[in-house]
């Protein structure tokens, strides 16, 4: 069901983005831009990190955001879906704008299908979130910026944990 979802969404977003570019700074708009920082080991399982490189939304009955990230050295592409307002207690360690709610976050292969009208391979939801996404949001409109990204995902297979950061990064289709 929510692979669907996310297909019909990303469906909808066809109109609204381009190819998503491999370097941070392909939409940062100020502020430093994030290094991507290499796989790491700790304690018994694996911990990687990835960059947002861009973000996406649309306003409607629902309000939606689409944050892209992908981690090259693993090949992967990371997606969450936020909602306005909120739809489900998905990840509810994870911290957003008031009203707005984590609806999934999936890790797919691929980072050449990571972003805005892509359709990723098959993918794996996380299973535990935690963290903050800010951003100033008035009564669900869309953001033109996340301030700031840092959110911790788990996942059963492969590297059990991800972690996404970014600071300033600019929403596509934000008026």
């Amino acid at each position: 069901m929510r692979r669907l979802l996310l297909l019909l969404c990303s469906g909808l977003l066809c109109s609204c983005g381009g190819r998503v570019e491999t370097t941070p700074t392909a939409t940062t708009t100020a502020g430093p831009s994030p290094t991507p920082s290499a796989p790491s080991r700790g304690g018994d399982h694996e911990s990687e990190t990835a960059n947002v490189v861009t973000v996406s939304g649309y306003e409607g009955g629902l309000s939606h955001i689409f944050i892209y990230s992908v981690d090259a050295s693993s090949d992967e592409c990371l997606t969450l879906h936020l909602t306005y307002p909120e739809t489900a207690k998905e990840l509810a360690g994870i911290v957003t704008p008031t009203e707005w709610g984590v609806a999934s976050a999936i890790r797919s292969r691929g980072t050449d299908h990571c972003g805005p009208g892509q359709e990723p391979p098959t993918a794996e939801s996380a299973i535990d979130g935690d963290g903050v996404i800010e951003f100033t949001s008035n009564g669900g409109a869309l953001p033109c910026a996340l301030t700031a990204v840092k959110v911790t995902l788990t996942f059963r297979s492969r590297a059990q944990t991800v972690v996404l950061t970014g600071e300033n990064v600019a929403v596509q289709g934000c008026q």
